[in-house]
């Protein structure tokens, strides 16, 4: 009987050896944007595979545990600041929403009228009340975000730029590098070679 693993977006792999398919499994959830989806995808997978593979089954609720804690660790030191209320802008709940809702789409299509919607706002009012709130347009905001994102995803995971743009919510790896060095000032490969071997530094220092 041939085993069964799920490649790098998720699609069934015939004929895979069983620790090659955990390796898939873990690390193509870091592809979903979800934390929720990636942890559901994992609890899901352990539940099918508890009668037929208890090992694999347990390496999925393992990695399911990993994967709480390093989202708990991202949520806390990559979690956008909510700006304090200014005058002429959004109130409190309205930023708190809006960032909420960004945050859970980073991968998706995102459009200022869309953002505008959800608050029942005309485009041009939501414009000028979220530019009065963060100091610039929704649009520099929502692709500032996804370079965090980004950033986060390159020192995290092994998944190559073209891979982490389209989970970013980029059209391709060519749109990331452009965002990337408009905001950050260098292309993607040099910041993440640069923060891998600081890293590493850092990690030989403790040893």
């Amino acid at each position: 009987m041939r085993s069964t693993s799920w490649g790098p977006l998720g699609v069934h792999n015939q004929g895979a050896h069983p620790t090659s398919a955990m390796i898939d499994v873990s690390d193509s959830v870091c592809l979903m944007p979800s934390g929720a989806e990636r942890l559901g995808y994992l609890l899901r997978r352990a539940i099918q595979l508890m009668e037929s593979d208890v090992q694999a089954a347990s390496r999925c609720l393992q990695a399911a545990s990993m994967l709480l804690s390093a989202e708990s660790r991202r949520t806390v030191s990559d979690a956008p600041e909510v700006p304090r209320f200014q005058p002429g802008g959004l109130a409190r709940w309205q930023t708190k929403r809006t960032v909420d809702y960004i945050e859970k789409n980073l991968g998706s299509k995102i459009q200022a009228r869309e953002l505008a919607d959800r608050l029942s706002f005309s485009k041009s009012h939501f414009s000028r009340a979220f530019k009065r709130t963060f100091g610039v347009p929704p649009m520099t905001y929502v692709f500032g975000r996804r370079v965090e994102r980004a950033k986060w995803m390159m020192t995290a995971t092994r998944y190559q730029l073209s891979e982490i743009a389209l989970s970013c919510g980029f059209a391709d790896q060519s749109h990331l590098s452009r965002s990337f060095r408009r905001i950050v000032g260098i292309s993607p490969g040099v910041w993440r070679r640069t923060a891998t071997d600081a890293a590493d530094t850092k990690a030989d220092a403790s040893a």
